[in-house]
């Protein structure tokens, strides 16, 4: 995945998926770029191309909903808050719906893409984006105008978009629905087992026209461990209160002593350092799942994404509960986006893969079998039966016994192949 880009989840099925590209900007750029927001959106509007202005009756919809919204929930006038938690006096305005404008490419190879009025210019032989009627020019890194070009190089292309915040901030959406292949052979399935506290475990099995399954990626994606983090962001808020009381405890963490108000400012910094983090992890397991589907798809198979979802009451309170929601609701975005299957599947890790029996635990996450005796670790062996009840599904949902059941055998004859894979 380019540095600065991200998926914007999309709202359901039927829906386009959506991929958001964030060119970076200086401080003074995000200047002009407000400056020109808040003349796209002024109520007489200066010297602008009226092409810039093709989105102004959507913004203006969007902003009086915004408005109705505020209105109907009585928060209008919502107390600010300080940068310290504390309130103050004074009164919030509703904040302003981005503004979108019209984009036009320029290729590598010269080729003009887009509207030929578009205010936006992306050009990728000259890695700039510029918008010529206030004379802002942005530099697009190497790897942000490789992702460009790779993206318009899709079939169907996608539609862009600009989208200009009132901070100055800008964004490049690209919009995108293809039509899934049906679930039929040559498919890919990509499985992925979400687990609280050890992220996700990710298997990949492609199934062929001969009848034959095999194993073609597999990984731990563990996240970033953050219990050294979150011992020093309490430390510092308690040295904020009582800074007396915490004094020893701070000082085994840091080489320094911030004063009480150094502390809560450190302590806030730390945090958006976990947050960092944690969406590089997303943004990791979402990039590696891209280029699988990609792959697949560049060879003229099908590609089903399952997920075995958490349960809902375990994730509850877990460090890693917004994290593991957010991947999900990006990766379905993804699917969307890149025309494949997205399915969600309960699956245990306690049945045999082979018989279904419940296993007895024998070790730390270690089952055997009391039927035929397997012995399985259970991350992997809830991958199995993932895959397995996705393929069940498909032959359910078919009105003859085809090409399902041959997966099944297909899937459970590499498994008997492949025994140890079911051990760590």
């Amino acid at each position: 995945m380019a540095r600065g880009e991200k998926d914007r989840p999309g709202a359901g099925l039927g829906e386009p998926g959506y991929r958001v590209f964030k060119p970076k900007t200086t401080k003074n750029i995000r200047g002009k770029l407000k400056e020109f927001y808040n003349m796209l959106t002024s109520l007489l509007p200066q010297d602008i191309p009226k092409s810039a202005l093709r989105y102004r009756e959507e913004w203006e919809r969007n902003f009086m909903e915004v408005i109705h919204s505020r209105l109907r929930s009585s928060s209008w006038l919502r107390p600010k808050k300080r940068k310290k938690g504390k309130r103050k006096s004074g009164k919030s305005i509703p904040k302003r719906p981005p503004y979108m404008l019209t984009v036009r490419f320029i290729l590598p190879s010269g080729e003009r893409r887009g509207r030929s009025d578009a205010p936006v210019v992306i050009d990728l032989r000259g890695r700039e984006l510029r918008i010529p009627c206030v004379g802002i020019t942005v530099p697009i890194p190497e790897q942000l105008a490789r992702a460009l070009e790779e993206e318009n190089g899709l079939e169907p292309r996608p539609k862009f978009v600009a989208q200009l915040t009132s901070e100055g901030k800008l964004r490049i959406i690209a919009e995108r629905a293809p039509e899934p292949r049906p679930p039929e052979i040559p498919l890919r399935v990509i499985a992925i087992d979400e687990n609280s506290r050890h992220g996700f475990v990710l298997a990949v099995f492609d199934f062929d026209e001969h009848g034959y399954c095999r194993l073609v990626h597999f990984e731990i994606l563990k996240p970033p461990n953050h219990g050294y983090r979150e011992r020093i962001v309490a430390t510092l808020r308690a040295h904020a209160r009582k800074p007396a009381e915490a004094l020893k405890q701070l000082s085994e963490l840091i080489p320094f002593i911030p004063t009480p108000s150094e502390a809560e400012e450190l302590a806030h910094k730390t945090l958006r350092k976990k947050r960092k983090l944690n969406n590089a992890f997303i943004e990791t397991l979402v990039a590696r799942v891209r280029g699988l589907v990609r792959e697949a798809l560049q060879g003229d198979a099908a590609v089903a994404i399952v997920v075995d979802p958490i349960n809902s009451e375990s994730l509850q309170g877990t460090p890693l509960q917004g994290t593991l929601l957010r991947a999900r609701k990006r990766l379905r975005n993804l699917a969307k986006y890149e025309g494949a299957h997205f399915a969600e599947i309960r699956a245990s890790g306690k049945l045999c893969p082979f018989c279904g029996a419940k296993g007895r635990e024998r070790d730390h996450r270690v089952f055997e079998c009391p039927r035929c005796g397997t012995v399985w670790d259970r991350d992997r062996a809830a991958l199995v039966n993932l895959i397995l009840r996705y393929l069940e599904t498909l032959h359910k949902e078919e009105s003859q016994d085809t090409d399902a059941m041959r997966l099944i055998d297909a899937m459970l004859a590499w498994l008997k192949r492949h025994k140890k894979f079911l051990l760590r």
